[in-house]
């Protein structure tokens, strides 16, 4: 079992009252707008993003994002993330590294309301806690200015501990508190404005979600089988070009 004194790699929440592990899915931050790519083309997006539960410290996301139109309604894409730990303290590593494909639908053809169905499958490793896989639905709406795009969405996810190293990480009273991996389900709204011509976006957003999980947090020998069940917050900025 490897000791922390801070949280592990975006997962370890530890707050202002409690020491809590959770799962994440495989992106931490849906930068995916409605607005996509025209048929045969294809953009790549770079964000960046501070992620964390309320209360509780932080870290920073950064991804990375390429889509491609097989037509006027399926976008296919792939992306790849690292999540980051600020908070002060010293132990292991601090990164987790994440991954996804998936697949964006438009059901409509509608001009002025840009509407988007989306489906994914990923995971995640972190050395220090292990690995996860996840799968993902969501929806989003966005409007069709040429320089100015809020967008609304919504996702669902279940994310499934493929391999589990229990870790320890500091309490807020100062006590180590032995942790695992839970299972977990998380539901999340995001919202955000594109800036710019659709193929040179700026995009800036937020996003709110629930972790909830689906079995008890704790390693051994502490005593507490109570399920960890989160709000976790994240504010992000990113850039859009077309290929």
């Amino acid at each position: 079992m490897r000791t922390l004194l801070v949280l592990a790699p975006a997962i370890a929440l530890v707050g202002a009252c409690s020491t809590v592990a959770l799962t994440p899915n495989a992106r931490s931050f849906p930068f995916d707008s409605p607005t996509t790519p025209a048929a045969g083309q294809a953009d790549v997006q770079g964000d960046v993003s501070m992620v964390g539960a309320v209360l509780g410290p932080e870290a920073v996301n950064s991804d990375l994002r390429y889509r491609r139109a097989l037509g006027p309604r399926v976008v296919v894409e792939g992306e790849g993330g690292v999540l980051h730990v600020t908070n002060d303290g010293s132990g292991g590593h601090r990164n987790a590294y994440t991954g996804r494909v998936g697949v964006l639908a438009h059901p409509t053809d509608d001009d002025d309301v840009r509407t988007a169905l989306t489906a994914g499958i990923g995971g995640g490793i972190a050395p220090v806690t292990g690995g996860w896989a996840s799968v993902d639905i969501g929806a989003a709406i966005g409007g069709s200015n040429r320089w100015v795009r809020p967008f609304i969405g919504g996702d669902l996810s279940f994310n499934k501990v493929v391999v589990s190293d229990p870790f320890e990480v500091a309490s807020p009273g100062g006590n180590p508190v032995a942790l695992r991996l839970p299972d977990t389900f998380g539901a999340r709204a995001t919202g955000g404005v594109e800036l710019g011509p659709a193929d040179r976006t700026v995009v800036l957003g937020f996003s709110m979600a629930r972790m909830i999980g689906l079995e008890t947090d704790r390693a051994s020998g502490d005593g507490s089988a109570e399920k960890p069940d989160e709000i976790v917050i994240a504010l992000g900025a990113g850039v859009r070009i077309g290929l």
